[in-house]
C-alpha cells in the first residue's frame, strides 16, 4: 500500500463510523460464513463522476459507502448486507482505487420475506 492509500484508508477509518449507520452493518459473504458488522455509510440514491468519460453518473438504488479493509475478502456480486430488518444483495463493487468502495445493492425480497413471518 502506498503512503498515499494508506492516509486515505487511515482517514476512511476515522470518518465511516461517524457518518455510518447506528445500529450496525452486518457483511456476508456469498461464500458463506457467519454475517460480521462492518462501519458502513448507507444511502438510497448516488452521484459520481465516471473518470473515463467524465460524465455524471447518477442512480436511485440502495448502496453503501465502505473501507475495503474492513471486510474478511474482496467485496462479490451477491454478498449479503443486512441494516436493521433488511436485508439487501451487492449487485455491484465501485471502487475508488484509494481503498473504499462504494456497494450498489438491491433488496433481497426472499430474506426479507422470510424475516416478515417470523
Amino acid at each position: 500500500m502506498t503512503a498515499f492509500k494508506g492516509l486515505v484508508d487511515d482517514m476512511l477509518g476515522i470518518v465511516i463510523p461517524c457518518c455510518g449507520e447506528e445500529n450496525g452493518v452486518f457483511y456476508q459473504h456469498k461464500t458463506g460464513g457467519s454475517p460480521y458488522k462492518i462501519p458502513a455509510v448507507f444511502d438510497l440514491s448516488f452521484e459520481f463522476i465516471d473518470p473515463e468519460s467524465e460524465n455524471l453518473i447518477s442512480g436511485n438504488a440502495p448502496n453503501l459507502g465502505i473501507r475495503l479493509s474492513d471486510l474478511r475478502l474482496h467485496p462479490n456480486v451477491d454478498d449479503k448486507v443486512t441494516i436493521g430488518k433488511v436485508t439487501y444483495l451487492v449487485t455491484d463493487s465501485l471502487e475508488d482505487g484509494q481503498g473504499g468502495a462504494r456497494l450498489i445493492m438491491v433488496e433481497d425480497t426472499e430474506s426479507n420475506q422470510y424475516d416478515e413471518r417470523q
